[in-house]
């Protein structure tokens, strides 16, 4: 497909637990390269009745869909869905090699593409040239290094809160499997119910394993990183950094409108 002076693409990161869509217009330079990319509207989340219309409103052309995952049955089912809906537009699902990211890894294959497309629209953003630290916070929580190159170092993969609570309910019979509104933001660490302290628990586990994380990644460095966070959870966290809610959506987008 030729790349029109704008284009619509429709960002679609399949995760574990829930699927979020975004649409960015892509306009191009003169030389066909992408130059600049906007988000049109909210970020969405996709159900099997969900309306394109919720993305965004009136553009009903032009639009190209780039799909990433880290679960194939959840992407084989945002695929059919899509296939069914708007069977005339394009559609392109992302591989890891198709990133555009350097990874110094020993098996760069078996990357979550989830944390390579976070990585590489980290080090699109400003400020350049500085080693970047990327914490995505949903079913898993990955803490990332990218070096003031742009090359993805690795990092450290921890369970969610929500995947913790599952475990230990399943592990331990008499702890609960909490629900999201049990698991709040921000609790006491001195819980007075088995339901408080098990809350607690999964919070400021969490939280202290980013913090220290974070700080075993900053003594690999010269100097001090800059931490992006992005992700469901990622905002609860009391941690310094600059909040990025779209950051593999980004990601997402930046290849797409190369791969078009």
């Amino acid at each position: 497909m030729s790349a029109e002076p704008t284009t619509m693409i429709v960002a679609v990161d399949v995760g574990n637990t829930s699927t979020h869509l975004a649409a960015y217009q892509v306009e191009f330079s003169s030389g066909g390269a992408p130059s600049l990319l906007t988000r049109l509207g909210p970020i969405c989340r996709w159900t099997d009745t969900w309306s394109v219309d919720e993305l965004v409103d009136g553009h009903q052309s032009g639009r190209c869909w780039a799909i990433a995952s880290v679960n194939s049955r959840r992407e084989n089912e945002f695929s059919a869905w899509l296939s069914e809906h708007f069977p005339t537009e394009s559609m392109q699902h992302i591989r890891g090699d198709q990133v555009g990211i350097s990874v110094n890894l020993g098996q760069p294959d078996r990357v979550g593409i989830d944390r390579l497309l976070a990585a590489a629209a980290a080090h699109s953003l400003p400020p350049f040239h500085v080693p970047k630290i990327v914490v995505d916070a949903g079913t898993a929580v990955t803490v990332d290094l990218i070096d003031a190159s742009g090359t993805f170092q690795g990092g450290t993969i921890l369970a969610g809160r929500g995947a913790m609570t599952k475990a230990l309910n399943e592990l331990a019979e008499k702890l609960p499997d909490l629900t999201d509104e049990q698991m709040k933001d921000s609790v006491s660490a001195v819980g007075k119910t088995t339901e408080e302290a098990l809350a607690s628990g999964l919070y400021w586990g969490m939280v202290g394993g980013v913090r220290e994380v974070i700080q075993q990644l900053t003594r690999t460095l010269d100097g001090p990183p800059v931490i992006m966070t992005t992700g469901g959870d990622a905002r609860r966290l009391p941690i310094p950094g600059d909040w990025v809610p779209d950051l593999v959506l980004l990601g997402i987008a930046r290849v797409g409108s190369r791969l078009f």
